[in-house]
C-alpha cells in the first residue's frame, strides 16, 4: 500500500495518517493499556484474512503514533507471511517507513547543510516526525556523515530525548484518533452508544470502556459527555 494507492502526493507530508489509512480499508484499534515492550501489532483479519488490522497499544506523545503505524502498515504490505529473517524484516521496514514518511526527493530537497537540531526541529511539524527520525533520515539518505549523524545523536542523548522518548513540546501535539471504530459502535450501539450495554455486553471495566472510547476518534465523543459523566462517576 503505496503513497499512491492511499490518495497522497509522493514527496508532500502526510497530514493525517491514520485518516488516509481508515480510508483505505485498514482497521485501526486503539488499546489504552501499558505492555512492557510492546507497542503495536499487525495482522490481517476476517473470516477471509483480507483486513488489514493495526492495534496500538498503550498511550503515544509527540509523533511515535505515527512512526509505529507505518511499521506495522510495512510489515502487513512486506511480510505477509514472514519469509526472511526477523533482523531482515525490521531492515526492510526501516526503509519502508522512512520513504513513507520522509520521501528521499523531498528530504534532498529540505535538508539543507549543514543539517542540526535547530534546522531539523523547523522541519519536524511540517512532517510529522521526530527530530531522531529525521536525523536518522539524513544519515540514511547519505546527506549526513557518519560523525555529523553520531554527532547529532550525541546532542540529542545530551537533551534526554533518547532516554524519555519525549523531544520538546510532545506533550502539545494532538494524537490522530481512529473514526471507523467508534463508527462500529455506534451503528450497534447507537449515537451517542449506550454505555451501559456496552459495559454488560463486553463485560469489561467502565474505566476501560470509557478510555477505549475515548481513544477512537472525536466525533460522537462530544455529546456522549454528559451521559459518560453521569454513568463513569
Amino acid at each position: 500500500m503505496t503513497r499512491s494507492q492511499l490518495g497522497l502526493s509522493p514527496d508532500t507530508s502526510i497530514k493525517n495518517l491514520t485518516g488516509a489509512l481508515e480510508r483505505a480499508g485498514v482497521l485501526i484499534l486503539k488499546v489504552p493499556l501499558e505492555v512492557d515492550g510492546l507497542d503495536a501489532f499487525s495482522a490481517w483479519v476476517g473470516r477471509d484474512r483480507d483486513v488489514p488490522t493495526i492495534c496500538l497499544i498503550g498511550s503515544s506523545v509527540g509523533y511515535r503514533g505515527r512512526y509505529t503505524m507505518s511499521e506495522e502498515l510495512g510489515h502487513l504490505i512486506l511480510h505477509t507471511p514472514l519469509r526472511t529473517s526477523v533482523e531482515e524484516a525490521e531492515s526492510e521496514v526501516k526503509d519502508f517507513v522512512g520513504e513513507f514518511i520522509l520521501p528521499e526527493e523531498a528530504m534532498r530537497r529540505e535538508m539543507s547543510l549543514p543539517v542540526t537540531l535547530t534546522s531539523l526541529a523547523t522541519l519536524r511539524h511540517r512532517w510529522g516526525a521526530s527530530i531522531q527520525f529525521l536525523a536518522a533520515r539524513s544519515h540514511q539518505l547519505g546527506i549526513t556523515t557518519p560523525n555529523q549523524y553520531r554527532y547529532l545523536m550525541q546532542q540529542v542523548s545530551k537533551n534526554g530525548w533518547r532516554t524519555t522518548k519525549r523531544e520538546p513540546g510532545d506533550e502539545s501535539i494532538a494524537q490522530e484518533k481512529p473514526q471507523l471504530v467508534l463508527k462500529m459502535i455506534e451503528a450497534v450501539y447507537g449515537s451517542p452508544p449506550d454505555v451501559g450495554q456496552m459495559r454488560k455486553d463486553l463485560g469489561i471495566p467502565m474505566s476501560l470502556l470509557r478510555s477505549l472510547l475515548q481513544s477512537h476518534g472525536t466525533g460522537g465523543l462530544a455529546p456522549m459527555s454528559s451521559v459518560l459523566t453521569m454513568v463513569l462517576r
